[in-house]
């Protein structure tokens, strides 16, 4: 008789009550007492633990994915994805993800029951303690239903299995309970917490005294007479504050013996570093991340230790629930969910030392972008595998002439001019080094393309994550004020109330500062190696860092001013038909969807180009050999007209590109936006002379 079979014959009646008698004949109380809740509030050990764990957890976005033959490809619409954006009225996902690992922290268990729709598709989801449901197994399939006993109330209510997501963490002592951390760190909580009342009773008593006045002479004791003048004199001079240090004058011989720390002392500090030992060593967290040790010189260590070896599993478990759980009541919308791991930061020198790799096989032809952008799950490109030969640089030596079989700038292989080149484009300036779609050409921008990848995917997914936190909070926001606005003159006034424009200009930039650094610094370290050797880069020079701040600041304006005039609109036309607040926040996520889902992708192209210009420039500056750079134009069907005509441009180094109607230092710096926007050209470097 198989296993399943064997259980189900023991299910006799068909319904077992739960929580004090499991299919298994265990105690369920015994993994998940409600005493455990109050560890939270009581114990410092598992309250830092658990908050840890769970703003770690909680700072991965989640995402819905559809699976495809070449990989897989993220959801950003649909009811799905909206409901992992709000759960509820009150609360947001990051909220939810927050409380629920406090919850499996302390209980090993946590529920969330679903409210659904018509169509049976969960509209929101609401968390409940884990203590006050019992699950209830049965004898016809895993569990019969789940029983959940609100607060005073005196029946529990009934949730049948669909209407429940059930997470709990592996138990082989009892499967219908979560074994939680606490069961193994519970001796050790409840003894320093002993250790620390024992301590405060000490001094609430006073009986730990400072030190000891005995006579210094024959006599054994002092006359009462005496040790009354030296406690009298001790209150007078040396009480407060003010008095400290003062010196005292005795008529007689006295010894003073001041009270060292005792052996019981010491064996209660030493309990306590053992305490809160055992306590993160159950909970995963590493000692330097809530000093214990008493250092940070070890804290990026730590970060990478618990990311590795705590967050990111507990990430995978909960994501392989939710898929199992969650997806079959929408069905077609997604085939998985995920926890997004890319934007963990200590992780990324690991991954910045795994593209550098990458990058030189690729660069030297050992393999093509399309073998690793495979390895990286990540779609194959139109161009991406042609095995390259390393190039040689622009400008080849000093003064140099393009080869007598090369055509000119102005000109196609065939000796024809490029479509929306004139003739003369450039004429001003030098005759071009790299001929538009020569072999060069072709491999210079390739290899462009290939180290601009990594970081505007990085880019991309930094404004999705600032969009996302920012519709959470105007969804919050919009939420809490639960009255309709009826006059369409109110927008105004209702928008500012839900989104702080100003505020949510520092965090933009604040958020997309340190990404922009990392464009420019691996920009820049290219640079410079692809024209000297013995020069390191430098990131941190001002001329650097005032071009990356003013970029920032231009991506903070200009991008909230763009959602803040589309949500106008939106609530606009919605207070125009007379719609609550509840259809209002629909309006909301529609327009926010729409920024994440397809904006973001032209935001990152946008930034990541100036950004890699930028550290292309000063890199070139900082090496001191180069005196001039190229315009080369992207090779795509996208490419402005304006752009192509502007191939083979060659300008001194602090000179200024003439492209349309604008000008500028680089691709993506030009002044007028309709040339910057989602420029995919780039500039090379000219040792020689320029005109």
């Amino acid at each position: 008789m198989g296993i399943v079979a064997t259980i189900k014959r023991a299910f006799a009646p068909a319904e077992v009550p739960a929580l004090g008698r499991s299919a298994l004949g265990v105690d369920g109380e015994t993994f998940g007492p409600p005493e455990y809740g109050d560890y939270l509030a009581t114990s410092n050990g598992v309250y830092v633990c658990a908050r840890i764990r769970s703003q770690l957890l909680a700072s991965l976005p989640v995402r819905a994915y559809r699976l495809t033959a070449d990989g897989r490809e993220a959801v950003e619409t649909g009811p799905l994805v909206d409901l992992l954006r709000k759960v509820n009225p009150y609360w947001t996902f990051t909220r939810l993800v927050e409380t629920t690992q406090m919850s499996l922290c302390a209980w090993g268990s946590a529920y969330w029951l679903l409210e659904r729709g018509r169509g049976g598709a969960p509209t929101e989801i609401w968390w409940v303690r884990p203590d006050r449901v019992r699950v209830v197994p049965s004898g016809k399939g895993y569990v019969a239903r789940f029983e959940y006993l609100p607060p005073g109330a005196a029946e529990p209510i009934r949730y049948a299995p669909e209407e429940v997501v059930w997470l709990r963490y592996p138990n082989p002592l009892e499967e219908y309970s979560g074994l939680s951390p606490l069961a193994a760190a519970r001796i050790a909580a409840d003894t320093g917490s002993a250790a620390m009342k024992s301590n405060r009773n000490l001094f609430l008593n006073g009986v730990n005294a400072g030190g000891i006045v005995t006579p210094n002479g024959g006599s054994d004791l002092l006359s009462e007479g005496q040790a009354q003048e030296l406690a009298d004199l001790f209150r007078r001079r040396m009480k407060g504050v003010d008095n400290a240090h003062r010196w005292m004058v005795l008529r007689y011989d006295a010894k003073f013996t001041p009270m060292s720390m005792t052996p019981k002392d010491a064996e209660y500090l030493g309990s306590m570093r053992w305490n809160l030992e055992e306590i993160a060593r159950a909970y995963g967290v590493p000692l330097d991340l809530i000093g214990g040790q008493r250092t940070y010189e070890n804290v990026d260590a730590a970060m990478k230790a618990i990311w590795v070896n705590t967050v990111l599993p507990e990430a995978r478990l909960l994501a392989s629930e939710l898929t199992e759980q969650l997806l079959p009541m929408f069905p077609g919308q997604a085939d998985e969910i995920a926890f997004d791991e890319s934007e963990v930061d200590v992780l990324q020198a690991d991954r910045q030392i795994a593209w550098a790799v990458a990058q030189g096989q690729i660069q030297t032809g050992a393999i093509t972008i399309n073998e690793w952008r495979a390895e990286e799950g990540m779609d194959p490109l139109a161009w991406g595998d042609e095995r390259w030969a390393p190039p040689g640089l622009a400008g080849g030596p000093a003064g140099g002439e393009p080869d007598g079989d090369e055509p000119a700038a102005d000109q196609t292989a065939d000796g024809g001019v490029p479509e929306g080149q004139t003739a003369d484009a450039g004429a001003s300036r030098s005759a071009a080094r790299i001929a538009y779609g020569s072999p060069e050409h072709e491999a210079t921008m390739a290899r462009f393309l290939a180290s601009l990848a990594p970081h505007e995917g990085r880019l991309g997914r930094a404004v999705r994550s600032l969009l996302r936190r920012q519709e959470q909070s105007i969804l919050t926001a919009l939420g809490k004020r639960r009255r309709d606005a009826a006059d369409p003159e109110d927008v105004e006034r209702l928008l500012g109330e839900v989104f702080d424009l100003a505020e949510w200009r520092r965090r933009f930039r604040e958020g997309i500062r340190p990404e922009l650094g990392r464009v420019a610094d691996a920009a820049g370290a290219e640079a410079v190696a692809s024209v000297t050797v013995g020069v390191a880069f430098d990131v941190l020079d001002p001329a650097v860092v005032r071009a990356l701040e003013r970029q920032a600041q231009r991506f903070a304006r200009e991008v909230n001013a763009t959602t803040w005039e589309r949500l106008k609109a939106a609530l606009a036309e919605g207070i125009e038909a007379g719609e609550g607040t509840d259809a209002l926040a629909g309006r909301v996520r529609e327009v926010m969807g729409a920024r994440i889902a397809s904006d973001a992708e032209t935001i990152a192209r946008t930034e990541t180009t100036p950004a890699w210009t930028t550290g292309n420039l000063e890199g070139w500056r900082q090496s001191g050999v180069v005196q001039g750079k190229e315009w080369l134009a992207a090779l795509d069907e996208r490419t402005r007209e304006t752009h192509v005509a502007a191939h083979g441009q060659t300008v001194g180094l602090d000179e200024d590109f003439d492209v349309g109607g604008g000008s500028g230092q680089g691709p993506g710096l030009i002044d007028d936006p309709a040339e910057s926007i989602n420029c995919r050209c780039v500039a090379v470097p000219v040792l020689g002379a320029t005109a």
